[in-house]
């Protein structure tokens, strides 16, 4: 039996191996980061988890935003003819739907429509919520969407495709529920997001890259919101503090605890700009949001607590 677990972790490592081939590529780089290079690498990350997976399919929501724009392109570059892309909408802007599905047609990508504002407003009287607050309808939007992708990954035997990046991801401005598969942009900050899709279709189609790419950023729950008007800083201020964090400081459940000295947070705010009141700013952001980014509360079971814990040996029929 213990020779058997040996032998199934042994088999796992494996299929891991070229996953961890391109995440070392990945990890050697030093910003600022070579757009195409960037691309090719979050594409074969993304072949090398389908293959470790077994799956070939992917299915991706576009909205016409600037991350889900890049997690399509990525997605077309790894499975190319092996991509469903959906557009969602529910009291969105049209001009995202259009910008969407031009983007499909860029990259030869199938792409099915189904509008959520029926089921959105079927749900909403269900729980006789008749008016509710625009991030309400929002967030069960976007649960919904959740929902739909999931439910089609299963039907074509697919994966779901994040579309999160950085910035997003660790101050956790995200809708809790939303889920993927595979989160291919989430090392990049959101300006690094802008740059690497406006390189890949600028020599496509100029005008759409130019559009997509200098789009203000939002979640398209109505039309007209804003990102970074909602979140009382610009991205660019967001990722260059959150630099400093990672540079200088570990993320815990407890805060945003300094490695070392208060010099070294005073040396990294220095390098990357950022001023005490941005860094405190978005500290506050990251604190508020690790449920989201890293972990909801759980009471899991313990482990053991003596500390004499060896390797299993090996059943004595199998010595």
């Amino acid at each position: 039996m213990v020779r058997a677990l040996r032998d199934r972790a042994a088999d796992l490592r494996r299929s891991f191996e070229a996953v961890h081939a391109v995440e070392d590529r990945w990890y050697a780089r030093q910003p600022p980061y070579d757009p195409d290079e960037t691309l090719d690498l979050m594409a074969a990350w993304v072949r090398a988890q389908l293959a470790r997976i077994g799956a070939e399919k992917l299915v991706i929501g576009v909205s016409g935003g600037v991350d889900s724009s890049l997690a399509l392109v990525v997605s077309a570059l790894a499975a190319p003819g092996d991509v469903i892309a959906y557009l969602l909408p529910s009291d969105s802007d049209p001009a995202d739907a259009d910008d969407g599905r031009a983007l499909c047609a860029l990259y030869d990508v199938a792409v099915r429509e189904v509008d959520l504002g029926a089921p959105v407003q079927a749900t909403l009287r269900a729980l006789g919520d008749d008016d509710p607050a625009p991030l309400l309808r929002g967030n069960l939007a976007s649960r919904l969407r959740t929902a739909v992708l999931y439910h089609e990954a299963a039907r074509h035997g697919a994966l779901v495709m994040g579309t999160g990046d950085l910035d997003e991801a660790y101050i956790g401005y995200s809708c809790k529920g939303a889920a993927a598969d595979l989160h291919p942009i989430t090392g990049l900050h959101k300006d690094e997001v802008r740059a690497v899709l406006h390189a890949a279709l600028a020599p496509k189609d100029p005008a759409l890259a130019e559009r997509l790419a200098g789009r203000p950023a939002s979640p398209g729950y109505w039309p007209g919101q804003d990102a970074e008007q909602e979140l009382g800083l610009r991205y660019a201020q967001i990722g260059a503090a959150l630099d400093v964090i990672l540079d200088s400081c570990v993320i815990e459940q407890e805060g945003v605890v300094p490695r070392e000295s208060t010099l070294d947070v005073r040396i990294a705010l220095a390098r990357h700009g950022v001023s005490e009141a941005e860094l405190l700013a978005v500290t506050a952001l990251v604190e508020r949001g690790y449920h989201k980014a890293f972990a909801s509360p759980a009471l899991h079971r313990p482990e053991r607590l003596d500390n004499d814990q060896a390797p299993l040996s090996p059943d004595p029929e199998e010595s």
